[in-house]
């Protein structure tokens, strides 16, 4: 039944018109600056809290921008 109601509402033109936004209105998009050089912007990343290797229990993760 609920494919029924689904396919109707999605072919009704009084639905599809008067359907409200539950979310805020998108701004405008900007595009993100790709940098020039390799290592000129990273992240890292902890991962913490692992069983116990070798006296070891995180992981630190290192991510070059430009050579991802």
């Amino acid at each position: 039944m609920s494919h029924y109601i689904g396919l109707y509402v999605k072919t009704c033109d009084l639905c599809t018109q008067t359907k409200l936004q539950h979310r805020k209105p998108h701004g405008e998009l900007y595009p993100t600056e790709t940098p020039e050089e390799w290592w000129d912007m990273i992240t890292v990343n902890f991962v913490v809290k692992l069983p116990d290797a070798h006296g070891y229990d995180a992981i630190m993760n290192v991510v070059d921008s430009v050579g991802k």
